[in-house]
């Protein structure tokens, strides 16, 4: 698995933490693949893939990062089957914790689908809450992508407004709000758009 880093002190935790989630990784892989075969492991990685969501929509988040650890282990799994399972646990780890393994998934997810744009949001989102400069940078790769993504936009817009960027800040959550007009609503009253 490569270890995607951030350079500066930050770029010596990444790598730590990617070692501890591959670790981590590689033990629950370990459980499910030890003992006997169960009937909720086996199948097509597809099956799993929709059993595994089906699972988590259950608050069932053991036995969903089981499924997804098999896709992942298997090696006749495509790529974009992959990225789906490392994204469903990033979704996971994204209600549950740890913000660290959740930003791995995701990280993971994007690594071996550069164009999944749900992704690429949802670690922007994540991310947010650790390196808002990353965060923007996430945003514009989904601007890219998906040029005019309003939610990309509207959250990109905030956090260069907050960063002191007023009038590209602005601009960009003014942007979003034309193409989405409920989006005004949450708008903080500390940010000003005339």
């Amino acid at each position: 698995m490569a270890v995607l880093s951030r350079g500066g002190k930050f770029d010596i935790r990444r790598v730590v933490l990617t070692g501890i989630a591959v670790m981590g990784l590689a033990a629950t892989l370990t459980s499910c693949s030890s003992g006997s075969s169960s009937s909720s492991s086996s199948g097509s990685p597809q099956s799993q893939l929709a059993q595994g969501i089906a699972e988590s929509r259950a608050s069932n988040y053991t036995q969903a990062q089981h499924l997804f650890g098999a896709i992942i282990a298997n090696p006749s799994a495509s790529k974009p089957l992959k990225a789906l399972a490392f994204y469903n646990l990033g979704v996971i780890h994204q209600s549950i914790g740890p913000l660290r393994t959740t930003l791995i998934d995701y990280l993971n997810a994007v690594r071996l689908n550069p164009k999944f744009t749900s992704a690429w949001f949802n670690l922007a989102v994540a991310e947010t809450r650790v390196n808002s400069k990353l965060a923007v940078d996430y945003y514009n790769k989904i601007l890219i992508l998906k040029p005019g993504d309003a939610n990309s936009l509207f959250n990109s817009g905030l956090i260069l407004y907050a960063r002191g960027n007023h009038a590209e800040g602005a601009s960009r959550i003014k942007t979003a709000i034309a193409k989405v007009p409920a989006l005004a609503k949450r708008v903080p009253s500390t940010v000003k758009l005339n």
